[in-house]
């Protein structure tokens, strides 16, 4: 799942957009995409954490599209598979 993080103390903070990933029993987060730093959205609009939120909520849209993806897998029982070692 995505999320949004930030420093909510920080006077300019920066926007990410993380992933949550299970490596185990322990979870990791990976950032997906450095939406901007509040300074550098205000050029661009008004209100920087809303403009961070809605281009997450498309981050997350676009993942649970991607996740929900189908595999499909065609498997010729009848062909020799040869091994590496002879």
């Amino acid at each position: 799942m995505v999320r949004l993080t930030y420093d909510k103390k920080k006077s300019d903070p920066i926007y990410y957009a993380q992933l949550g990933i299970r490596v185990g029993k322990k979870v990791t987060s990976k950032t997906v995409e450095r939406i901007g730093k509040h300074s550098e959205l205000l050029k661009v609009t008004d209100d920087p954490l809303t403009y961070a939120q809605n281009r997450f909520r498309e981050l997350d849209e676009a993942y649970k599209q991607n996740r929900n993806m189908e595999l499909q897998l065609n498997v010729d029982f009848s062909e020799k598979v040869l091994s590496v070692n002879g």
